[in-house]
């Protein structure tokens, strides 16, 4: 046998018959979107990176100039939102479960002597129901766990 008259291999084609009837089943998480690993991670992606802009708490005027307003909400907002939060925390969180439940709630809480807004918590209420009175009036009224919203008032 000479070196450039081999023998020829005889070769298997089960591996391509393998990759051809190949049977892809997708398997459903169910109702809950939280459960699939794909979800989880996009939703931290997005959350990660909204967390970084800095916030801003402007106003636009008539003829169309923004301008920032200085104030307690523009201080939580780009300083300290609450007290066991920072504003990185408070973004992420609430980016988070606005992708979730594609609606955000946020509690703001206010002193009670000078009516001051002192910090603002994200929600994660269990069930919303939205209320009207007989005079018109609007109210939303959230449930949640004891455990899911640790803060006191």
């Amino acid at each position: 046998m000479a070196i450039f008259n081999r023998k020829k291999k005889t070769g298997s084609f089960d591996a391509l018959q393998l990759i051809s009837n190949l049977n892809t089943f997708y398997t459903p998480f169910g109702t809950n979107i939280s459960k699939s690993d794909v979800v989880k991670i996009c939703i931290d992606r997005v959350a990660s990176q909204c967390a970084k802009l800095k916030p801003r708490y402007i106003k636009t005027e008539n003829d169309k100039t923004v301008t920032e307003k200085k104030g307690r909400l523009s201080f939580l907002l780009k300083y300290k939102p609450n007290e066991i939060m920072t504003p990185y925390d408070f973004i992420y969180k609430t980016i988070t479960l606005l992708l979730l439940n594609d609606n955000a709630f946020v509690y703001q809480k206010f002193d009670k002597d000078s009516g001051e807004l002192k910090g603002i918590y994200p929600l994660r209420p269990i069930t919303v129901e939205m209320i009207i009175d007989s005079s018109d009036t609007y109210y939303i009224k959230l449930r949640s766990s004891p455990s899911s919203n640790k803060f006191s008032s």
